[in-house]
């Protein structure tokens, strides 16, 4: 990313840390960015964000402000995705 990002290593220390937590409680099975919800009563399937990337974005909108805690998850879960690299 070519943009000002001043808060990028406490950012992903912060990831890291939420990561690791998830990692554990998932019993170091991959975690997904979406889960899935079921609702048997209403045989419906919904999809949601995954609990740990609403945990990181409530941490980053507390220190930041919603608008650039956005910002700063955004910014993290794209490296993860990305690896740092562009997709194309």
């Amino acid at each position: 990313m070519l943009c000002d990002w001043p808060t990028e290593a406490n950012d992903w220390q912060t990831a890291q840390n939420i990561l690791e937590k998830y990692l554990e409680l998932n019993g170091g099975e991959p975690l997904g960015i979406i889960d899935v919800v079921v609702t048997p009563d209403e045989e419906r399937v919904d999809y949601e964000v995954s609990t740990w990337i609403k945990e990181l974005t409530a941490i980053y909108c507390q220190q930041y402000g919603r608008e650039q805690g956005e910002v700063v998850t955004k910014r993290v879960v794209s490296r993860c995705l990305t690896l740092g690299h562009t997709i194309h």
